[in-house]
Order: C-alpha cells, then sequence, then structure tokens
C-alpha cells in the first residue's frame, strides 16, 4: 500500500508544478519592474500581481485586494 501511494504522488507533483509561471514581476527598491525566473526570487523580494495572474510564490499582501482561487 505505501509503495502505491508513493507512486501516485510521483505522478501527481508534475502535474502540479505545471501549474506555477515560470516567471514572476519582480518590483525593485526604484519602483520599475522586471520579469525574472521565479527560481531567482528571494525572501523580502516584492512581486506584483495583476489580474488573471498565477501566484508564482508564498508572500503576504502589502498593498491591494484581490481573490485568488485556491482551488489547486
Amino acid at each position: 500500500m505505501h509503495m502505491k501511494a508513493s507512486g501516485k504522488r510521483t505522478h501527481a507533483a508534475p502535474a502540479h508544478l505545471d501549474l506555477a509561471p515560470a516567471l514572476a514581476r519582480r518590483c525593485e527598491s526604484d519602483g520599475a519592474e522586471h520579469e525574472v525566473p521565479v527560481a531567482e526570487l528571494q525572501a523580502g523580494d516584492r512581486v506584483v500581481l495583476r489580474p488573471g495572474d498565477r501566484v508564482p510564490t508564498d508572500g503576504k499582501v502589502e498593498d491591494g485586494t484581490s481573490a485568488v482561487d485556491e482551488s489547486m
């Protein structure tokens, strides 16, 4: 049973990772926005989201309001 459960997780993980965006819109200290690979984001970076964007990483909202579909 344990091996079966592990196999399901292994197959599910790649499909889940496809939902994450490859790029994030990082807000620099001067206010400029640059698209960077999500892998380059570091703790403390500010990320700008626009309507319809997928959320690239965990974080907290510092400014503005919105709704997020958390069904996955």
